[in-house]
């Protein structure tokens, strides 16, 4: 089940035009599932990283240490973005 909606957060990240003004970090907390590959083979503009389950906190503190970006927003695994106005935002931002 949570391979679905890992897809269904990703897939229109990924392909929206947007995706080249953005970074994209999947962190795989303890998941012993196919999360990375999913990730590596089908949304290769993301960078993975794979982790012992840890608390909720240090998942946040893992990807802020290797973000880039100026800006920082967290979607969980099991949520999704309306991307119908995603380019309009980060042009704004």
């Amino acid at each position: 089940m949570f391979l679905i909606l890992l897809r269904r957060t990703l897939y229109p990240i990924v392909n929206s035009p947007t995706v080249e003004k953005i970074q994209i970090i999947v962190v795989n907390d303890g998941y012993t599932d196919s999360t990375d590959e999913i990730v590596r083979d089908y949304y290769c503009k993301c960078a993975t990283i794979s982790r012992q389950n840890g608390r909720y906190g240090t998942t946040i503190n893992t990807t802020l240490q290797i973000s880039k970006g100026k800006y920082f927003s967290l979607l969980d695994g099991d949520d999704c973005f309306e991307t119908e106005n995603l380019e309009e935002y980060i042009d704004f931002l």
